[in-house]
């Protein structure tokens, strides 16, 4: 609340109280009212820090660790910004993806293509790709070895995205190596 609303509640509280001949009672009355406002504005702050994205660093505590392997495939949890994560390792580095089904195929930025000791400057970016964000130029590359809880992948195709990309996408051209995915709830399943 900006300080001159409050005061401007404040001078109407004690007005009223003065109309009706009781100062106190226009004291108190203020006093609850910015007691009452204090804690609806401290609860909208907390349920805005609750639902809102966690930062990037807090992403990557949250991911960390977050696949599980079992007799039910491998299990992801929705984040708090209702995206699925998973960490890869791609040529022996651990990459951090949004599970994109939308997306053709894997797209790595450029930092993350870094990390898995491609040169991101090397590349040739001869295609073009739609995305929401329009138009951006990618560059071909093929993945000596990508590993995501035990099942590993060889020569697989990918792309360097040359544009502004935060996270490194898992499209479609890895899921459909999975017989199924399944989202049940805040789990997404894949199942080789």
């Amino acid at each position: 609340m900006e300080p001159a609303v409050g005061l401007l509640v404040l001078a109407l509280v004690c007005l009223i109280g003065t109309l009706f001949g009781s100062v106190a009672w226009a004291a108190r009355t203020a006093l609850s009212a910015f007691a009452l406002t204090g804690l609806f504005i401290g609860s909208v702050l907390v349920y805005q820090q609750l639902t809102a994205a966690p930062s990037q660093t807090a992403l990557t505590t949250t991911r960390a660790g977050g696949a599980e392997t079992g007799g039910n495939g491998v299990v992801l949890r929705r984040q708090r910004d209702g995206h699925f994560y998973a960490t890869l390792q791609v040529n022996g580095a651990d990459i951090t993806f949004v599970v994109d089904t939308g997306a053709t195929s894997i797209v790595l930025t450029r930092a993350d293509a870094a990390r898995a000791g491609i040169d991101p400057d090397s590349l040739r970016y001869t295609g073009i790709a739609a995305t929401a964000n329009g138009p951006v130029r990618f560059a071909p590359v093929t993945l000596d070895r990508v590993l995501l809880e035990g099942s590993t992948d060889r020569d697989v195709a990918a792309t360097v995205n040359d544009g502004r990309l935060e996270t490194s996408l898992l499209g479609m051209s890895y899921l459909e190596r999975y017989a199924e995915l399944t989202i049940s709830g805040d789990r997404m399943i894949l199942r080789r």
